[in-house]
């Protein structure tokens, strides 16, 4: 069955959702659903199954499920699919241009950024942005809704590492890149290989901290 699309007529009648057969010029079958469930059906199919469109939709699926869990690109979770279906369901699938842009939305559902917050209080971090790309654990520290000075430290657990075996640290405030409800931005470098980051070394951000004052927040 075939989801019918708002754009072609689809009507949404207290959470029931139409379908139809993907052969609508032939076969009249039409069922209407409530969730999961079946609530209405309307005529048979008047031919058999289709195991090669039934394959598409499952082919179809998957890539939007990758899209939207993981952070593979587009191009690779494509090939992916294509590596593991038949000729017959990679036939029937849409065309890549069209499959990739409809996957972008899928992902662009998932991490659409939450609306902007009015003060500290309100701010509510979705699990998405408290993770790196890999899935480490990217906030450290977040002082609480409580807190009238609230703050936040970004970071890894490997950054923490690395600043334990770091000889020199290096820290500075940024005012001009501190985002909304924030003041400033309070980054710590730490060196990563070589003890002279002038000639060996490499000095690299490791934690931030988002402060709401340039004053020295109370302890």
């Amino acid at each position: 069955m075939e989801r019918i699309e708002e754009r072609s007529g689809v009507r949404r009648e207290r959470d029931v959702t139409h379908w139809l057969c993907e052969q609508r010029g032939v076969c009249k079958a039409r069922v209407h659903t409530k969730g999961m469930v079946i609530v209405k059906r309307t005529n048979e199919h008047s031919h058999g199954p289709d195991e090669q469109a039934a394959d598409c939709c499952e082919a179809k699926a998957g890539m939007m499920r990758k899209a939207r869990e993981s952070q593979d690109g587009t191009d690779h979770i494509v090939s992916e699919s294509l590596l593991t279906a038949s000729e017959g369901t990679a036939a029937k699938l849409p065309k890549l241009d069209n499959l990739k842009r409809t996957m972008q939305r899928q992902r662009a559902s998932v991490l659409a950024a939450p609306a902007q917050p009015t003060t500290l209080a309100e701010l509510a971090l979705p699990a998405v942005y408290q993770q790196t790309a890999k899935g480490e654990q990217f906030l450290l520290y977040d002082s609480g809704a409580d807190d009238v000075h609230r703050f936040l430290i970004f970071g890894t657990q490997h950054n923490l590492g690395m600043l334990r075996r770091s000889k020199i640290w290096l820290a500075d405030g940024t005012f001009k890149t501190a985002p909304p409800l924030f003041v400033q931005v309070y980054v710590v470098h730490g060196l990563r290989g070589g003890d002279d980051p002038m000639k060996t070394g490499h000095l690299l951000p490791s934690l931030s901290c988002y402060c709401p004052t340039r004053r020295r927040l109370p302890t």
